[in-house]
């Protein structure tokens, strides 16, 4: 029951799978007034791990990976630096009015969640798993079709934000959902080579995106679960702070040859991704 019965289909996973996925949203609705806390001092965990002796420091380090390795990017001016910097530092990117007190520091549960802390997966641990060096920006906030969003003013300032243009795409692929049927969630635990193998997945899918890193996905067998002229996105790190350029387009180059014997077309490049069709 609920409002994204007809938009996910979870009936592919197990059980556990699904029991887990409940136990989390249902810690998001009702959290546990400590969350906040715990929130905090788990990202401050990672930080001090992250920077190590650099901590101290840290905002002139998010200072230098802001205006060397992301505004850099193409379409990613768009995204301020004191936007970037409180994000690097709180862990918060969205604030969504001037009264921080009432909403700009409220803890985002949804990174809050539980891990298998190893390959044997029979134990569990909690704590803050979020990305801690690229933003979140980059997925609803950089790329528009809205050309009001891309306005400049006379000394070539964005007179929008990542922000403005978050909330307006967000808003674009709501009302979009009312056009798709439903959503096919792969079960966490099954390998690729499995899964092609499936019969419940042959010809299933129109759409199929590949996550960063994940390119190996596109191999023998990955044909059969597509529908005739799917479309597939792989991700290609265009936007990923730590990765020098040179490691980008080899990444991107792997994925091309990846995605040759499996007869997929290069359909558009994109930065921060690449569409095949089949």
């Amino acid at each position: 029951e609920g409002p994204l019965v007809g938009i996910l289909n979870l009936k592919r996973l197990k059980h556990r799978e699904r029991d887990m996925i409940e136990k989390l949203i249902k810690s998001w609705v009702k959290p546990n007034p400590q969350t906040a806390t715990l929130i905090k001092k788990m990202h401050d965990e990672r930080l001090r791990y992250y920077h190590k002796d650099r901590y101290d420091v840290r905002t002139n380090l998010f200072d230098w990976d802001y205006h060397w390795n992301l505004a850099v990017r193409e379409g990613a001016g768009i995204i301020h630096s004191k936007e970037y910097v409180h994000w690097r530092n709180t862990g918060v990117a969205y604030r969504m009015v001037s009264n921080d007190d009432a909403y700009g520091h409220i803890a985002n549960s949804t990174l809050f969640a539980n891990k298998f802390a190893d390959q044997s997966q029979q134990r569990v641990v909690r704590g803050f798993f979020g990305d801690m060096v690229n933003s979140p920006y980059f997925s609803y906030g950089v790329s528009t079709d809205n050309k009001k969003m891309q306005e400049k003013d006379p000394q070539g300032r964005f007179t929008h934000t990542s922000i403005d243009v978050a909330r307006d795409n967000l808003k674009k692929w709501f009302l979009k959902f009312d056009n798709y049927s439903s959503f096919q969630l792969f079960p966490m635990m099954v390998e690729n080579d499995k899964l092609y193998s499936l019969s419940a997945y042959k010809s299933k899918f129109n759409v199929v995106f590949f996550g960063l890193m994940h390119a190996q996905w596109l191999k023998d067998g990955y044909p059969s679960i597509c529908r005739e002229h799917a479309i597939t996105y792989t991700e290609n790190g265009f936007y990923l702070v730590p990765i020098k350029d040179e490691h980008r387009k080899a990444y991107t180059n792997q994925i091309m040859q990846l995605s040759t014997p499996q007869k997929l077309n290069l359909f558009a490049k994109r930065n921060g991704y690449l569409v095949f069709s089949n």
